[in-house]
């Protein structure tokens, strides 16, 4: 994920996102945060799959790295701050 979030600082989605949220409403700007922790995982997955494909991971990475992005994805914070 924080692969991801490399990537997206060296083509400047990072900036372009920011510099976008500060001109936003808060509810636009929360939900360009939640686009862009999406395309960082969305990279981390591509990462994965070749990392995958050349050996690179152990058994076991792949389920522990889901199990890792569960347990503090969105879905998780809004469980603990909204209760639902």
């Amino acid at each position: 994920h924080e692969v991801g979030h490399h990537v997206q600082n060296l083509t400047g989605t990072m900036d372009k996102v920011n510099a976008l949220q500060q001109r936003s409403p808060e509810a636009q700007a929360n939900q360009l945060s939640v686009r862009l922790e999406l395309q960082a995982d969305c990279y981390a997955g591509v990462w994965a799959h070749y990392a995958q494909r050349q050996g690179l991971l152990e058994v076991g990475d792949v389920e522990e790295a889901l199990r890792a992005a569960q347990a503090v994805g969105d879905d998780q914070i809004q469980k603990r701050a909204q209760g639902y």
